[in-house]
């Protein structure tokens, strides 16, 4: 057994009050890392989610170009259409970038949370040439004897839009989920 003097007794206080000091220290700062990361995801989530729900009313706002066409028929609502669905591109485009950024930025574990809001995304970029096609069917309508087929064609185009409002509104839902889970 070595004896122990005083300066060892010091030294062994020291390293001691060293270890009990510096390893909370250091398992603190991890803790408030990941607290810092676990928020800024809860922000990227809801930033992300709320990207989706204003898709959701740019979609609503569409429907009511062709059916106010069927109303008035006016080329004026054939240029409004145009106008909003540049828009519609340009914010599934930035959504699409979000998701990507995010994943890339945080990772595995943010890679097969987001997957699915990606998979959703480029749904809904795939049916708009459909959405599209639908509505110039609208606005080839202007004879009196085609003005029957108006509703059909609204009742269609209504439809499809709900179910590509259906697939937002799921997204919305997880990722309302995911930025409560990383705010606990």
């Amino acid at each position: 057994m070595i004896p122990l003097t005083i300066k060892n007794k010091i030294i062994i206080f020291a390293v001691i009050l060293v270890f009990l000091i510096f390893v909370p220290l250091i398992t603190s700062l991890e803790s408030l890392h990941q607290v810092h990361l676990a928020k800024h995801k809860a922000i990227i989530a809801d930033h992300i989610r709320d990207s989706f729900d204003e898709l959701r009313i740019m979609f609503e706002k569409i429907l009511m170009g062709p059916h106010d066409y069927l109303i008035t028929y006016t080329k004026e609502e054939k240029n409004n259409f145009k106008t909003d669905i540049n828009h519609l591109e340009a914010k599934i485009d930035l959504i699409h970038k979000m998701i990507i950024d995010s994943k890339q930025q945080y990772g595995l574990d943010f890679d097969n949370i987001l997957q699915k809001a990606e998979s959703r995304i480029l749904a809904i970029e795939n049916n708009l040439p459909e959405l599209e096609l639908k509505v110039h069917d609208i606005f080839a309508l202007h004879l009196p004897e085609e003005i029957h087929k108006g509703g059909l064609y609204m009742e269609k185009l209504d439809l499809f839009l709900r179910g590509l409002e259906e697939n937002i509104k799921q997204e919305t839902f997880v990722l309302s989920a995911l930025m409560q889970q990383a705010m606990k």
